[in-house]
């Protein structure tokens, strides 16, 4: 089974979420600063949620310094600006096998160790 993991190798969270589900070698691990996304790979996380707005990390300080929150913007908008700022996107994404995990929370991590195992 193929495993992937895109993180950013300056946040803490994800370093904290790596070490929890036990990345190892059999991972394929893809720094988002180092490697940005291109538009066929937001493509596709974006057909792994609901709403591509699913993908914006809001805890970014890009997206509140441009105060994204109180800006109604349309998917190409956001499709640019997850390019333009890797530090907006919502992070770690996991991909094992067929599936997709994006995000930090609680929920998505616990699905992916359940998928690990």
């Amino acid at each position: 089974m193929e495993k992937t993991v895109y993180f950013l190798s300056t946040c803490d969270t994800c370093k904290r979420i790596m070490k929890e589900v036990s990345v190892n070698d059999e991972f394929k691990v893809i720094d988002l600063k180092e490697n940005r996304l291109s538009e066929d790979e937001i493509a596709f996380f974006v057909s792994k949620v609901d709403s591509i707005s699913d993908l914006i990390n809001k805890h970014a300080v890009i997206y509140k310094e441009q105060d994204l929150k109180n800006k109604q913007l349309s998917d190409d908008e956001i499709e640019s600006l997850l390019i333009k700022h890797y530090t907006l996107i919502k992070r770690p994404i996991f991909i094992i096998g067929e599936d997709t995990f994006i995000g930090n929370s609680r929920a998505v991590i616990e699905k992916v160790k359940s998928k690990l195992l």
